[in-house]
Order: C-alpha cells, then structure tokens, then sequence
C-alpha cells in the first residue's frame, strides 16, 4: 500500500521478524495465524481509520474468499532513544497479513520442477513496478503484470502462455461459447466475487491498482484477493476518472462517477473521455468484455440475491460497521488529538463529532450503493441455481470477528 500523506508521518510498514526495533505495537486480542511477515498500514488521512479495507476483506471473506485478516493497533514510536512515554504515542494503525502464498493465506502450491502450470500470484498495479521486479506484459492488453510468487529474476514464455490464451479467447468473437471460450480458462465464480466486492465499494483502484490474481498448480486463473480498498466508499477524489468533481454526478453510460453510490465503476473507462489519465484502466477491460456474455451476467445477480439474503444483507453489514464503531471510537479520538494537523482534530466533544459524522457518512453511502446495485441485480432465486463453489471448496471463509475492531 502507498501512502498520500506521507510527508505527515503516516507511513506504512512491512514488518518482518528481526532485530528490536524502537517500535511499540499495542493490540488486543491478536488471535491470527502465525507468520513473519505483516503489513503496519498507517489509515492516512482517513478519518474512519481505515475502516474502508475493514469493511472490504471482512465482506470478502464473508463471501468465502481469503482476505487480509486485519487487527487494529496503536502505535507507540521511539525515535529520541528514551523510555518509552505517552510523548512517543503515533496512533491507530492497522496490523495486516501480507499477500503471499501459504496454507493460511493464498493457498496455492508451490511451483516446483517441470510443471509451469503453477502455483502463481501476480498482480497488476497501474504500472507501479520497482526496480527488480519480475513483471510481464499480457500480450493482447499489454497490461504490465507483476509477479510476486515465485520469487525469480525472469519468468519464461511458457509460464504466462494461459494468460495470453485467456485474453484471446476472450475477445475472439465466439468468446462466450461455454467450451471454445474464455470459460475454461478462469474460476467464473473467483471473476464474480471480485466483481461484486468491487462495486460495492467502487474501488477506483479495483481494476488499475493492486489487482491481485493467483493460479493454483493445473488449474484456472482465479480473481483476488482483495487488497488496498483506502479510496473506496465515495471517498475522495476518484482519480483518475474524469467528472467525479460534480457532487458525484456523472452524464456517462455508466450512470454514476466514482464517488457517486450510483452507476458501475467497471465500465467507467468503456467513454475514454471520462479517463484521459488511464483509459485502459487495467483488468476492468477484461469485465466490460464479460459483461457482455449473458451468462456471466446472469452468474452475477444470482450470486448477488444470495448474497444480499445472507452474508451480504443489510443487517450483517451494518453490524461490521457497528463493531468498528463501537471498537474502535476511543482510539479514534486520541489519533484525532495526535494528527490533528491532518485529520482537523479538536478537543474530545470536537472528535467525537468528527468520528459520528465520518461513520455515519461512509454507513449511508454504503446503504446507497447496495440499494442501487439491488435495481441492477436482484432477482428471485432463479432456475439457474447456485453458482458452484470454487475448488478451494470456501475453505478460507473467515466470518468478521469482534476482534478485527479491537485496539489497545
């Protein structure tokens, strides 16, 4: 995750196992698979405190998915070399898992010897390759793809062949035939999930910015998981989508901005004037084309009227955003206090309306778009069916736990 604010302190860190360090982590009830390798995320100027990726890998994994699980900490930094003091206090942030391959995250094998058909995690992210990155370019979209497992210098011809055959079977014009189609070379179900999560948020960066994928060892290209969802929600600015200035009215196709709780953000980027900066907006061209296959449509409102009857109704999301506000309010006030030059803090009756008005926002914004997606989608439970489980048989479904809103 990158930082907007960074120039103000609220830098994230990647923690890894190692020497002391003069860095003070107070949590409660941690309770996470152990590991070595986690990701400190500063919320910024978020004055939720991060509870957009909250709310996102919780409804992620609510879904059955793997997400991050997260904890909420307070932060104490030592940098003067003094006893650790109230002085040194730094604020909330969030303790999450790092994306990687392993039985408690993306549980993918690993890619050993001949076989070149997995395990794989890559990700496309707007082009933000570092030097020493392996990377490829998918050779119809010519999106620049990252890969971050295996850890290599090079990746051969061979091990991205299916991706390539996956972009061209899918604009090939009998694209939606179920056998000669793009069909067998992805995780439909993995595709849909990714597509919902993403459009309840509507992520400006679902498609262009930390888009993670992974391809298990013989098997197909699956969606996910979700991942730095900080700009979601309406939140400001929508960048680099034209015409999100306009109170979050858009005249586009899409029939909505990136702020606005109405219209798709897949589509967005289908008028070029309405993203100068970025008009092929990454993976999201990949949905335009499945949007236009019926079935694949028809897979989507059904996953979405049971979802909406289940994991993803309106009580259970807003029991996410109770916890979190419930949790997570004292905290929020003394980071208030400590960041008060960024986040426009005050004294505590300031703070505390600060913190109401910003939860009560993101809720009703959220209510919005799920009520606007219900004209779009919802529909009897149909004839169709459920849409089958991936092969991962939903063993990563993590429930939101009382704890991820928990701080020290």
């Amino acid at each position: 995750m990158r930082s907007s604010v960074a120039e103000d302190g609220l830098l994230p860190q990647k923690m890894s196992r190692g020497p002391p360090c003069s860095l003070s982590v107070l949590c409660v009830g941690i309770g996470l698979p152990e590991d070595n390798d986690w990701v400190l995320y500063g919320p910024e100027a978020d004055k939720t405190m991060g509870m957009r990726n909250l709310i996102t890998y919780a409804l992620a994994r609510a879904s059955g998915r793997y997400a991050a699980r997260t904890r909420y900490c307070e932060v104490f930094l030592v940098a003067d070399g003094g006893k650790l003091s109230k002085r040194h206090y730094h604020g909330v942030y969030i303790l999450a898992e790092k994306l990687k391959r392993g039985n408690e995250r993306i549980d993918i094998k690993k890619r050993e010897g001949d076989d070149l058909s997995g395990g794989y995690i890559f990700k496309y992210d707007n082009d933000n390759n570092d030097p020493g990155d392996t990377v490829f370019a998918a050779s119809l979209s010519n999106l620049l793809m990252i890969v971050t497992y295996p850890k290599s210098k090079a990746i051969k011809e061979k091990e991205v062949s299916w991706i390539k055959s996956f972009e061209a079977a899918l604009i090939a014009e009998e694209f939606d035939d179920p056998v000669e189609g793009y069909l067998p070379f992805i995780d439909l179900p993995s595709f849909v999930d990714y597509w919902i999560v993403s459009e309840i948020s509507k992520n400006p960066d679902s498609y262009r910015g930390s888009a993670f994928m992974h391809k298990d060892r013989g098997g197909p290209l699956k969606m996910g998981p979700v991942w730095d969802y900080n700009e979601a929600f309406g939140t400001c600015c929508g960048f680099p989508i034209e015409g999100f200035q306009n109170n979050g009215r858009s005249t586009g196709r899409s029939g909505g901005s990136a702020i606005s709780p109405e219209g798709w953000r897949f589509s967005i980027c289908a008028e070029p004037w309405r993203c100068r900066v970025d008009p092929l907006d990454g993976v999201s061209l990949w949905y335009r084309r499945l949007w236009q296959d019926p079935s694949f449509r028809a897979s989507a409102e059904v996953r979405w009227t049971r979802l909406r009857a289940g994991a993803f109704s309106d009580e259970r999301v807003k029991g996410i955003i109770a916890d979190a506000r419930l949790g997570l309010k004292d905290a929020a006030l003394r980071n208030y206090k400590r960041w008060k030059r960024v986040l426009g803090g005050g004294n505590d009756a300031k703070n505390a309306k600060i913190w109401q008005a910003e939860v009560d926002a993101l809720e009703t914004w959220l209510m919005e778009r799920l009520l606007w997606m219900d004209a779009q989608l919802l529909g009897e439970l149909p004839s169709l069916g459920e849409i089958p489980d991936s092969s991962d048989g939903g063993q990563h479904q993590h429930q939101h736990e009382q704890g991820d809103a928990s701080v020290g």
